[in-house]
Parts: C-alpha cells; structure tokens; sequence
C-alpha cells in the first residue's frame, strides 16, 4: 500500500534538516570509533630518544602541533621548541623557483650562496656553508629535489636539529617578545648575506605591521653585495656598514634608538675586543646578545665578560675540530658526498649535549638576556614549553 503525502515546502525543509543531523551523528559516532581504536594500537612505551627534557612525546598530539624535530647527528626525534610551533601555524605556501631558496616566513636567498650544488660545487663567499651545516645542506638537498619533481609550489619546513637550531629559536623568540612594544630593532656582525637580520624581520612582518630598525655589518665586499641583493628579493629596509665592526660606529648607531632587541655577533676572533669596549653600553640598551666565539681561551673571557648577565644558552668551543671536519663536514670533499658517519662522531666525542641531543660544532656560542630589561623568573630557555613572550620586567 502507497500512502501519498503532501508536504508544504516548509516541511520538505524541515525533514531535510532532521535527516543531515542524524546523518551527520552517525558519521561523527563511526570517526570517533575509530579514532579510538587507532589510539590504542599506538606503542604503549614511547621510546626516550622521542623526548625533550625525558618527557615523552604524545605522538597524537605531536600530529597536530607541528611536524617532529629530527636530530641530525643521532637520528633522534623531538618535539619542536614551542617558538617553532607558533612559526609553524603562521606557514604558508610559495612558489617553487628554479634559483632562489624560500625559507620559513616566505625569505627569499640565491640558492648559489649556501648551496654548492646550485653554484658549480663551488663555495659562495668565505666560507662552505653547504658542507658545514645540516640543516643548510638539508634545505638544499630538498629544493633540489622540488625542482626535478616538476613541484610548482612549497610550504618550507622547519629546520632539521643542528649547532644552528637553538640560534635560530633565539633569534625568533627575540621578535615575537618584542611584537607587544613598538619597535623591533636588531644588529648582525659579521652578516654574510645577512642571514639572521633577514629571517627576524621576515618573521616580524608576518606577525606585525610595527615598524623595525635593521643594521648589517660586514666587511666582505663580495658577501655586501650578497646582502644587498637578498634585501632587495625581499624588500627590507636596512642599514649596511660593509667595513669591520667599529665600536665607535656601533655606539652612534645605538644611540639612534632607545633600545635594541638583538645583538647577533659572529666576527671571527674580534669579538671580544669589541665587547669589551661596548659592554657598559650594551648594559643599558641591549636586551639579549648572541655571541659566537671562535677559540676556548675568548669563550671563556666572553662567558666572564657577561658574567653579570642571564645565561640562556651555550655551547663551548669544539675539542675537536678535526674530528668535526672528518666527520659531519665530510673534510669539505666532493667525493664523499654522501659518506656521513655519524656513529663515528659521536664515539670520538666530539659533539656536544643539548636538549635537543647532540650537535657537532666547530665555533662557541653564548647567548645571553640582560638582566636589567629581562625577568630572571620567566627567561626563555631552549627547553621552555611556555609561549616564551612575557620576560621584559
């Protein structure tokens, strides 16, 4: 028997809501089932080279914060520093370009100056870069790889765990404290093409629209002109002193400003004999210092020389910078390209703790917050799980 029904436009409406609304539940009830099966077939004991700090990682959630730090040395997996986590959500997606590199927040660089493979396996500027860094060497490798898959666009990563990682979660952090006042203001020695000032202010304009002070120095003509065309690819406005650092120089520049967020100094061995000139000064105007050191006996006078201040991070001088050359940097030989022996640096011991495993470096590096501006109770530190953007007193 066919009973005929006659409906009202506004009844046919109605049973269409009742019949998604109970299509919906039942599709939310199967999710959920398996969700949960899924959950509880996952390993029961997390392994500890899958922990920051020994705490375990929660692989669920792991999944849905930000992609695992891998270390490049050990080939243990970690949680990334939570001012990476807050990078991560901000991606995007770009295109992919034949010779230029992006990096994270959209910086573009010439893919010749830390790639070897993109320059005639030969070095750009002073020093090999591509041989020296895991994580340069990786971003290489994976735009190489973007370029013979025919991939027209790319969201970049986050960086692989090296001697370089903790610097980068520094400078960062640098300029997301800085985004509740009105200015970030940064200084890099000793620049290159300007590595570090060009990827704080790319992050800084990817949360703000605040205006930023940007000074490069760097005495390399060729690096200069390095520099001066990867502002260019970005447009960033800056400042360029292309002699040696000055403390005199320096000093005016400071003055401009009331403060500056950042210091970054990587001069080759000057380094100590410019601090020492500009520390009194420093103490009154400059928030935190990264200061690479480039033999044991200046790590050792640097580390007393900020002795005053907040000792955030620090890794000495390498005791063996042979066993780092042969080791990670390949002995800067073409021919042993992909011969890494990671087994090897790690039995000799020439790679140093952190908490993020161990890193094999050549140069030190101190990295310090001052003690005047920054609250000793709520420092950021490389293993802090916190948003890390509160400290200034």
């Amino acid at each position: 028997m066919v009973i005929n029904v006659s409906l009202t436009s506004h009844q046919k409406r109605a049973v269409c809501v009742v019949i998604l609304f109970f299509t919906a539940l039942v599709y939310t009830l199967i999710y959920t089932s398996i969700g949960a099966i899924s959950v509880s077939i996952l390993p029961k004991n997390i392994p500890k080279s899958c922990a920051l700090s020994n705490e375990p990682l929660d692989r669920v959630q792991l999944a849905y914060d930000s992609p695992p730090a891998v270390n490049m040395v050990s080939g243990e997996v970690f949680k990334h520093h939570s001012v990476f986590q807050r990078v991560h959500a901000l991606r995007d997606t770009y295109p992919v370009q034949r010779v230029v590199l992006t990096e994270l927040n959209g910086i573009l660089v010439p893919a010749e100056f830390d790639c070897e493979i993109f320059n005639n396996n030969s070095r750009w500027g002073t020093h090999p870069y591509f041989w020296s860094v895991p994580s340069r060497w990786y971003a290489c490798r994976l735009h190489h790889a973007n370029l013979l898959s025919g991939l027209r666009t790319y969201s970049p990563e986050l960086p692989v765990i090296d001697e370089e990682y903790i610097e980068n979660i520094f400078v960062f952090q640098s300029v997301l404290r800085a985004v509740k006042r009105k200015k970030f203001i940064m200084a890099e020695l000793g620049a290159r093409w300007g590595t570090w000032g060009t990827r704080a202010v790319g992050l800084w304009r990817k949360v703000t629209d605040k205006p930023y002070d940007l000074l490069f120095v760097e005495p390399d003509q060729l690096h200069c002109k390095g520099l001066e065309r990867v502002q260019s690819l970005n447009n960033i406005t800056y400042q360029l002193d292309c002699s040696k650092a000055n403390s005199t120089r320096l000093l005016e520049w400071i003055a401009q400003n009331d403060h500056c967020d950042l210091i970054d100094v990587d001069i080759q061995g000057a380094e100590l004999e410019l601090l020492r000139e500009l520390k009194h000064h420093l103490d009154r105007r400059v928030y935190r210092m990264i200061i690479g050191t480039h033999s044991p006996e200046i790590h050792r006078e640097i580390r007393t020389l900020f002795e005053d201040w907040i000792t955030i991070h620090e890794l000495s001088f390498s005791n063996d910078t042979q066993c780092v050359t042969d080791t990670l940097r390949r002995n800067y030989d073409p021919s042993r390209e992909q011969q890494f022996r990671w087994n090897e640096l790690l039995e000799k011991g020439c790679s140093q703790m952190t908490p993020f495993g161990p890193v094999a470096n050549w140069d030190g590096e101190v990295i310090v917050d001052n003690p005047f501006f920054i609250d000793r109770n709520k420092v950021c530190l490389a293993n802090s799980t916190e948003a890390c953007d509160d400290e200034f007193l």
